[in-house]
């Protein structure tokens, strides 16, 4: 009768098969390298979140009476919410909450949802109708994938934004993009100039116009009244779409006579960039100080920063290729290029390090030096077997007199745990010039 096979003893009567699928997977394994998720920064999440209400023309009395304890309450009703760690800050015009969820949090993005868009009903229906907005602030964790900056020297801050939004719509069509954030843009306004002069000729006064702006959605409220030049400047955030349309608005009409006093009848407008507004310009060694606007991407959680980085740079090339010459962008930090060095000068630095140190064994040149150096934390089982430590020609000798012996060799092949090996007896090889 045929004695039946197990898996260990076919593997030694077909040594050759067994090598061959090694290789075979050892060549899959470097051809499926490149392809592996890779990303420089681990995702993280972060648990705090900043809760903001403006409510201007308020104390911080009152603040805390009619906005901070409301807005508390509404808060710790989800469960999430740490009530230990939620503490608030109340200030003239403004209250701002710092929110901690519990570790226990199943999903902090749906808990930071919820809160925000339970707080807008919350707005309108328990906080003073002078609250004028609210906001939700918990992206604190999220690392920039990449960060490129498009700068012209011909272009103005509004035609430069035109020209980024056509480039963001492209990049948004990337399955693997996550959020695209545009910073640096110059915000514009129209500024207002009241005439003292022509406002006593109509008997208008400054507060009708403001009540006027306001009631068509123009807020003043940030605005400043200076009269050391006989002028009063008001800074709008207008839904109009030019000067012309805003300075048709209508600020007065005599009930008896119909005479139409319109906002161009006693001010003066100009539409400017902020004289607080920030922006960035860009260097290098053939662009010196253009304005530019910057681009913050963040590539979705779980997924190769390399090919999202390939994928990045195929949008820009042809985005590039419609775009006027005087468009340009730069990479300013380019985590899929990092990512892809270090993954491919990883090995060459370990085969390189063990070259030239002469680090060869395993447990005395790698494990041990990990643990002295405390970069690994190695657990040990004790093993009371015998065992050799071959890492030389003297030390391979040694073994084999050794396994001579017959005490040895009874604790080294164990009955119950037979050893297979090759069947033919065949003389040894011998390798040599």
């Amino acid at each position: 009768m045929a004695k039946k096979r197990n898996l260990v003893e076919a593997a030694m009567r077909n040594n050759n098969l067994v090598f061959f699928f090694m290789s075979v997977i050892v060549i899959f394994g470097f051809i499926a390298l490149p392809q592996l998720n890779k990303n420089e920064f681990p995702d993280v999440t972060i648990r705090q979140g900043v809760v903001a209400v403006v409510y201007p023309g308020a104390t911080a009395e009152e603040i805390e009476e009619r906005v901070a304890k409301p807005v508390e309450q509404y808060l710790f009703t989800f469960g999430d919410v740490n009530k230990k760690k939620t503490y608030s800050y109340s200030k003239d015009g403004m209250l701002v909450v710092f929110v901690t969820l519990v570790n226990d949090a199943k999903d902090a993005k749906m808990t930071w949802s919820r809160i925000r868009q339970g707080l807008v009903l919350f707005q309108q229906t328990d906080l003073p109708q002078g609250v004028l907005a609210t906001a939700v602030l918990d992206d604190f964790g999220n690392a920039s994938s990449l960060l490129l900056a498009i700068e012209s020297d011909q272009r103005s801050s509004r035609e430069l934004r035109e020209f980024a939004d056509r480039l963001a719509e492209r990049l948004r069509t990337i399955s693997t993009m996550g959020n695209i954030k545009i910073v640096g843009e110059q915000k514009e306004e129209i500024a207002i100039y009241m005439d003292p002069t022509r406002m006593t000729q109509y008997a208008v006064s400054p507060s009708m116009i403001t009540a006027e702006l306001a009631a068509h959605s123009l807020r003043t409220i940030t605005g400043s009244v200076d009269n050391d030049d006989g002028n009063a400047v008001i800074h709008v955030n207008v839904p109009y779409g030019n000067i012309y349309e805003l300075s048709e608005l209508i600020v007065f009409a005599e009930p008896v006579t119909g005479q139409v006093i319109r906002l161009r009848d006693v001010a003066r407008l100009e539409r400017r960039y902020q004289e607080d507004s920030k922006y960035i310009q860009y260097s290098d060694q053939s662009v010196n100080d253009n304005h530019c606007l910057m681009f913050s991407m963040e590539m979705r959680p779980g997924n190769n920063i390399v090919s999202f980085g390939n994928e990045v740079n195929k949008v820009i090339d042809a985005f590039l290729k419609t775009a006027p010459p005087d468009i340009r962008v730069h990479r300013i930090t380019d985590q899929p290029v990092v990512v892809n060095k270090s993954v491919i000068s990883f090995l060459k630095d370990l085969v390189d390090k063990a070259v030239a140190h002469g680090l060869h064994d395993l447990a005395r040149d790698i494990l041990l030096r990990l643990v002295q150096e405390k970069q690994a934390k190695v657990n040990a089982f004790e093993y009371t077997g015998v065992c050799w430590n071959i890492d030389s020609v003297q030390s391979y000798f040694k073994f084999n007199m050794d396994i001579l012996k017959p005490e040895i060799r009874k604790r080294l092949f164990i009955d119950e745990l037979p050893v297979f090996t090759k069947v033919r007896d065949e003389m040894p090889a011998n390798y040599g010039n």
